[in-house]
């Protein structure tokens, strides 16, 4: 990551930033992930939803802990504290997690796990789900199954970059 900010602070690429989260999955085990902004990762407890294990780094959870509704409509969510900018590199966090996912897990954008209801965030451990409902900001996951058989989807998401070979 870091790496990765020195490179375009030379290209000299324009002022942004952006949330960004890159798990590390054994088997069954969810060993941890490397995280800044509103990315997260969960896993799936059962068909009412995902259970959330990283934090979100806004000013909703800046000075307290909130519960997973308290965040999802606190209007200071999108207010980010800690990203990924070219102007000055943050140290991203590191979450040990060590948990199972024998039911699946999921990487999701805060679209995904704010705007979406717990229960569609459930039902979206189909491989073939797609967001029936409008969101403000984009809600975008990436399912995650250790004993896939073939892939259902052959074709790449618009915002997916899958290299073969």
């Amino acid at each position: 990551v870091e790496e990765a900010f020195h490179q375009l602070k030379r290209a000299r690429e324009p002022k942004s930033s952006t949330s960004f989260l890159a798990a590390c999955f054994l088997r069954e085990q969810l060993l941890f992930a490397v995280h800044a902004g509103d990315c997260r990762v969960g896993v799936h407890e059962s068909k009412d939803g995902v259970a959330w294990k990283t934090s979100v780094h806004s000013l909703a959870t800046a000075i307290t802990s909130l519960s997973e509704e308290a965040l999802r409509l606190h209007p200071a969510r999108n207010q980010l504290t800690r990203t990924f900018t070219t102007t000055r590199f943050k140290v991203p966090e590191l979450t040990r997690l060590d948990c199972a996912y024998p039911k699946g897990a999921t990487m999701g954008t805060d679209g995904f796990w704010a705007e979406l209801p717990q229960e569609v965030q459930g039902a979206a451990d189909d491989p073939t789900w797609e967001p029936t409902t409008s969101c403000e900001d984009d809600a975008s996951r990436l399912l995650i199954r250790w004993k896939a058989a073939t892939p259902l989807r052959t074709t790449e998401a618009a915002n997916l970059y899958v290299k073969t070979k």
